[in-house]
């Protein structure tokens, strides 16, 4: 997967620097496949109703999957709830 983006198109060839896709969003196909929502916001740890910066973004995110009971598996697609919209839209939390 390295240098790929998803069903292995090379991210160098495909992801412009200002646009996103070059070939525009609307030229995708579908996504299909299993979505495993990580709810980081909900770990007890962070004492927030939105994920902080922390030191180690990897493990905050291993440790809610496994207090939540999920796994990824190659090919899923992960969903990450920061929670950051309870915040909106009071910027200045």
């Amino acid at each position: 997967m390295h240098g790929k983006i998803w069903n292995e198109v090379s991210a160098s060839d495909d992801l412009g620097v200002r646009d996103g896709p070059n070939r525009g969003v609307d030229k995708y196909p579908p996504i299909v496949a299993r979505g495993v929502l990580i709810d980081v916001a909900k770990v007890e740890e962070h004492g927030s109703p939105a994920l902080r910066p922390t030191p180690s973004p990897v493990a905050d995110l291993k440790d809610a999957l496994k207090k939540q009971g999920s796994t990824l598996r190659p090919g899923d697609v992960a969903l990450i709830r920061t929670g950051l919209m309870t915040l909106w839209p009071e910027s200045n939390k």
